[in-house]
């Protein structure tokens, strides 16, 4: 299954609004969260661009598509090597959260 990459900044935004922010262990987290999620679809595909000969050389992303397959499995086994969560600013990542960006991805699914 493969997502265009010029859906990411979408994915990402969506993400953040409905699972981070939700999530966020304090107020004050939730209001930052609220506060910057106007500006993440723009940082992201900033970030996306500069990310992109590094993704296809490992094969994420090909003919402008990310394969959602080898992404999550890229996901799962950091997160996994990492001890299974990840503190980001405050916020713990564990395997819901990339089980929940899967299926928001998998929205924006093209063949």
């Amino acid at each position: 299954m493969n997502v265009e990459v010029s859906q990411i900044p979408t994915i990402a935004s969506e993400f953040i609004t409905t699972v981070v922010m939700p999530k966020a262990p304090t107020g004050l987290l939730k209001f930052g969260i609220g506060f910057v999620s106007p500006y993440i679809r723009d940082a992201v595909a900033v970030r996306v661009e500069q990310s992109l000969p590094t993704l296809k050389m490992l094969g994420i992303v090909d003919e402008g598509k990310v394969d959602l397959d080898r992404a999550s499995a890229a996901a799962y086994a950091a997160l996994e090597e990492a001890g299974g969560k990840v503190e980001l600013s405050g916020y713990m990542v564990d395997k819901a959260d990339i089980d929940a960006l899967l299926e928001i991805a998998k929205k924006h699914a093209v063949e």
